[in-house]
C-alpha cells in the first residue's frame, strides 16, 4: 500500500510499525528522518536506512546531517500523501544518472535505482493521455502491435491498452476518483484460476463509491487482473508494496510511469522507458509531449510540421513505411482527445511508392525472377506456376528477405508460404520436389508448426514421416503440440504424439497443452493429453 508521507511533527510516527526495523525499505520517508536524526537505532541499521536520504541530500547538494537537520527541525520538505519513493529491480548495466537540468522539479534526482511517484488523478490521467499520443505516432510506422483506446474526458473516461503480448492495463475515472488495473503475463497470478474470479481483489479496501468503476475496468480485462491501483480524494492504493522485488512481479510496473513527470516517463533511466517502448525518434518523442500538454487545455489541429514529424521513418536513414490505413487509423485515436490531423493523403502515397520501389529493388538484387515468382506461386496457390517456376530452376528452399511481403518475417521459405496460405496442393508438391522440411524462419517456425497451426494433416503427416522434429519451438515458445492442441485438431495431436511430441511442455506461463486444450472448449482432447 502507497504509505501517506508526513513529517514526525505532524504526527509521521503514528504509522503502523510492525517490523519496520527489520524490513527498513518499508519505512516511510518521515520514518527514516526521525530514526536517523535522533539516532533512536543502531548505526548498523542507520547505515542500511540512509539511501533515501542520501538521495534527497544530494539532490539539495548538502550532507546527510545538515538535510536531516533542516528538514526535522524547519519541516521544509512536505511530502503529499500522494508522493512515493520507490526502489524497482536494479539495472547494473545502466550507469547512475546525474542530475537532469530539464527536469521540472531541480530538487529531485533519479537514478536507475529510484524515481518518485505522483500518484494523483491529475498526473495519472495526463500520463494516459501522453501514452495515447505516443501510441497514436507510433501506429503509423508499426501497426498492430498494440491496441489503444480513450474514451471520455477529464471528468468521466477510461484508458486502455493493450500490448498484444499477453500484458494490458486499463485506468478509468469518474468524480469519485481513479481505478487502474493491469494485467501480466508473466506474474504467477496470471495463472488461469480462481483469482480470475475475484479480480477486485487486488484492491484491497476500495471506497464503495468506486466499486462500479472498478468492475468496469475488470471487465475491459476480462477479469484478469494481477494488480491494482485506486486514487480517491488525496488518499492512494497499490494493490503491493513497490519495491525490488515486487515492482516487475505481477505488473504493477505497468503503473508507475503513469506517476512520473512527462519528461522522465519518455526519456527517463528507470527501466525501460516510453521513448524506447514506442521506438520513436527523439523529435516525435518531442512532439507527442507537445500534442498531450495542448490537448489537457485546448486540443490543436496538427499542423504540416507536425506531419512531417510524425511520417519521418523513426530510424536514422530509415525509409518511411506510413500507409494510408495507418494514417486513418491514427487519426482517428488522436481525434479520441480531440486532435484533429487532415492525413496528407498525397504525400503518403508518395512514400508508399518510394518504398514499393526500394522494396522491389532490394527482392530482385537478392532473388532471381523464377525464385521471385515461385514464392508468388507458392502464395496464391498455383500449382502449375509452382511446377513451372521448378522446372525453370528456381531455388526451392530461397529464404525471403526483410519486408518482402507485408506481415512476413525474414527465412520464410515458398514451402512455408504456401502452408501459411493454406495451399496444400503447392505444399505437397514442394515436399516431394525436396523443399526442406525443417527450414526456419527468423521467429523459429517451421513447416510442421505451420502446418499445426492451419489444421492441415496431409502436411503434418508428410513432414513427421519424413522426420520432422515435433519438438522444435518457436521463439514464442508455442510448441507444435500446443498449436494442434489449443485448435482442437485431434488428427495432428494423435501424429504428434505417435512421433514422440513432448505432452508435458510448458509455455511461458506454466501452460501444457493439455492445459491449453481445456481453456479452449476441448475437454476431450485434454482428458487424453493427460493420460
Amino acid at each position: 500500500m502507497v504509505k501517506r508521507w508526513t513529517h514526525p511533527a505532524d504526527g509521521g510516527m503514528q504509522q503502523d510499525d510492525e517490523a519496520l526495523p527489520d524490513n527498513p525499505r518499508r519505512l516511510s520517508y518521515a520514518q527514516l528522518l526521525s530514526r536517523v536524526f535522533e539516532q533512536d537505532i543502531s548505526q548498523e541499521k542507520s547505515e542500511k536506512l540512509s539511501w533515501g536520504l542520501r538521495l534527497r541530500a544530494l539532490g539539495e547538494h548538502l550532507s546527510l546531517e545538515e538535510f536531516c537537520s533542516n528538514s526535522c527541525a524547519e519541516r521544509t520538505h512536505p511530502c503529499h500523501p500522494s508522493e512515493v519513493f520507490s526502489l524497482p529491480q536494479q539495472n547494473p548495466s545502466r550507469p547512475s544518472a546525474k542530475m537532469n537540468p530539464s527536469l521540472s522539479n531541480p530538487v529531485l534526482c533519479y537514478t536507475p535505482t529510484m524515481y518518485k511517484l505522483h500518484l494523483t488523478q491529475a498526473r495519472l490521467k495526463a500520463q494516459a493521455r501522453l501514452h495515447h499520443v505516443l501510441h497514436c505516432i507510433s501506429h503509423l510506422h508499426y501497426p498492430g502491435t498494440a491496441v489503444v483506446e480513450w474514451s471520455g474526458d477529464d471528468t468521466t473516461g477510461s484508458f486502455y491498452f493493450d500490448d498484444l503480448s499477453g500484458d494490458r492495463i486499463v485506468l478509468a475515472w469518474n468524480a469519485a476518483g481513479l481505478v487502474g488495473l493491469a494485467f501480466d503475463h508473466e506474474s504467477e497470478r496470471s495463472q488461469y484460476g480462481e483469482d480470475e474470479c475475484t479480480p477486485l481483489k487486488w484492491l484491497g479496501e476500495l471506497p464503495t463509491t468506486l466499486r462500479s468503476l472498478a468492475e468496469g475496468a475488470a471487465e475491459d480485462l476480462e477479469d484478469l487482473v494481477t494488480a491494482g491501483l485506486w486514487v480517491a480524494d488525496e488518499a492512494a492504493h497499490l494493490s503491493d508494496e513497490i519495491s525490488g522485488d515486487t515492482v516487475s512481479a505481477h505488473g504493477l510496473e505497468r503503473f508507475l510511469r503513469f506517476g512520473m513527470e512527462p519528461r522522465e516517463a519518455v526519456f527517463g533511466e528507470t527501466g525501460q522507458n516510453w521513448g524506447e517502448l514506442s521506438s520513436l525518434n527523439p523529435d516525435q518523442l518531442e512532439l507527442a509531449l507537445s500534442l498531450a500538454e495542448c490537448c489537457e487545455a485546448n486540443p490543436r489541429r496538427i499542423t504540416p510540421t507536425d506531419a512531417s514529424i510524425m511520417l519521418a521513418s523513426p530510424e536514422v536513414g530509415g525509409r518511411s513505411e506510413v500507409t494510408l490505413t495507418a494514417a486513418e487509423e491514427s487519426r482517428a485515436l488522436l481525434a479520441q482527445l480531440g486532435i484533429e490531423w487532415d492525413v496528407p493523403t498525397d504525400d503518403i502515397r508518395g512514400l508508399q511508392h518510394a518504398k514499393d520501389d526500394h522494396r522491389q529493388h532490394r527482392v530482385s538484387a537478392h532473388l532471381s525472377t523464377s525464385t521471385e515468382a515461385l514464392f508468388e506461386a507458392a502464395r496464391n496457390g498455383s500449382l502449375d506456376g509452382v511446377e513451372a517456376c521448378l522446372l525453370d530452376g528456381a531455388d526451392i528452399n530461397a529464404r525471403t528477405i526483410e519486408d518482402q511481403f507485408e506481415h512476413t518475417p525474414q527465412g520464410d521459405t515458398p514451402l512455408l508460404q504456401a502452408i501459411k496460405a493454406g495451399h496444400t496442393e503447392c505444399g505437397v508438391a514442394l515436399i516431394k520436389a525436396g523443399a526442406a522440411h525443417e527450414a526456419a524462419n527468423s521467429h523459429g517456425q517451421t513447416a510442421l508448426y505451420w502446418a499445426a497451426v492451419k489444421g492441415d494433416g496431409g502436411i503434418a503427416r508428410k513432414l513427421l514421416d519424413l522426420g520432422a522434429d515435433p519438438n522444435k519451438v518457436p521463439t514464442d515458445g508455442v510448441s507444435c503440440l500446443h498449436a494442434a492442441a489449443g485448435e482442437g485438431f485431434e488428427d495432428i495431436v494423435e501424429g504428434l504424439l505417435k512421433h514422440g511430441a513432448d505432452r508435458l511442455f510448458q509455455r511461458w506461463n506454466g501452460q501444457t497443452p493439455a492445459d491449453l486444450a481445456e481453456l479452449r472448449g476441448h475437454t476431450a482432447l485434454a482428458a487424453r493429453l493427460r493420460r
